[in-house]
């Protein structure tokens, strides 16, 4: 949200229905609900299969479940794929 705060566009692309998964459904729409009052963007249910850079440019490319394909362009493109609790010498 910080990004979005500071004037930038995010889009978000999430393979799952959900923007938190993991965590409970009701959290997940009040949140995807507050982030979109900040302008952001969701493709919920898209699976990213290209990221090319033209230029000073990034295109996304993703896909739908039901195959319908989206491009995105940008300047910069942040990934993240999960999370994992560092417990090692806790």
């Amino acid at each position: 949200s910080v990004y979005a705060r500071l004037g930038s566009k995010v889009k978000v692309v999430e393979f799952l229905d959900s923007i938190i998964p993991t965590m409970d459904v009701t959290m997940g729409k009040k949140l995807q609900k507050a982030l979109k009052k900040l302008g952001f963007e969701f493709y919920l249910g898209h699976k990213v299969t290209a990221v090319e850079k033209k230029g000073k440019t990034l295109i996304v490319k993703a896909k739908a479940k039901d195959g319908k394909e989206i491009e995105l362009k940008g300047d910069y493109c942040l990934v993240s794929i999960g999370r994992r609790a560092y417990t090692e010498r806790l």
